[in-house]
């Protein structure tokens, strides 16, 4: 059996070097957004971080950064859904309170966070969606990413302070159209993130919600 030539192989199997060339690039260069935003290392540990291992919400790169820029020591931030997010919030606002639906989730994370973090736990239903009213106090940020997404960014609603802002995250899906539709009918603006999760290879859709004097400053 005649030998192929290397080159005639390589032009075969590979003929666009050049996208070799970039796929190692963004796999091994120090310069790869991939390595600075954390994402080689989210995929490698199975878990939403940094690249110097600090925890991240599982959401998009673009909302992480606008958030990082933009949140504050003093804000009071409410949270559907807890998680490796509870933890990035905490360094970064005054309080965080996280309403968790899963009693095993809740037992493993709790004894994880930092002390200006209050863990609630709710099963689904009325209780989980309700808990936002339950604390009788109103909140800076609100961050819808947990079950139950259009009822509760419906409960939250009334519990944003005059400056307040919600984000929803995946918020592309059809299902959350009606929460969309909500906020928007409230006269809420919108500001929409779209790209990848740590890990993820597919896009991903946030959406924040704000009025003209907000406390993000947008």
């Amino acid at each position: 059996m005649k030998k192929r030539p290397v080159k005639t192989f390589f032009r075969k199997y590979f003929p666009y070097p050049f996208l070799v060339v970039r796929a190692l690039k963004l796999m091994f260069s120090q310069k790869s957004y991939l390595r600075q935003s954390g994402y080689l290392l989210s995929s490698r540990e199975r878990r939403p971080c940094s690249a110097d291992g600090g925890p991240l919400p599982w959401m998009n790169y673009g909302v992480i950064h606008f958030l990082q820029a933009r949140l504050q020591g003093d804000l009071k931030l409410f949270e559907y859904g807890s998680g490796f997010s509870t933890r990035y919030y905490a360094e970064r606002v005054g309080e965080v309170t996280s309403v968790e639906s899963s009693r095993e989730w809740y037992d493993l994370i709790g004894p994880t966070l930092p002390a200006n973090v209050e863990l609630i736990h709710a099963d689904t239903g009325d209780g989980y969606i309700q808990a936002i009213a339950g604390q009788g106090q109103q909140y800076d940020v609100v961050v819808v990413d947990g079950r139950d997404r259009v009822d509760c960014v419906k409960a939250a609603l009334p519990c944003l302070s005059a400056s307040g802002v919600l984000l929803l995250d995946d918020s592309s899906r059809e299902r959350y159209a009606p929460a969309v539709a909500h906020m928007h009918e409230a006269g809420f603006r919108s500001l929409e993130f779209v790209g990848l999760k740590p890990g993820s290879i597919d896009a991903h859709h946030s959406t924040l919600f704000y009025r003209p004097q907000n406390c993000l400053g947008i």
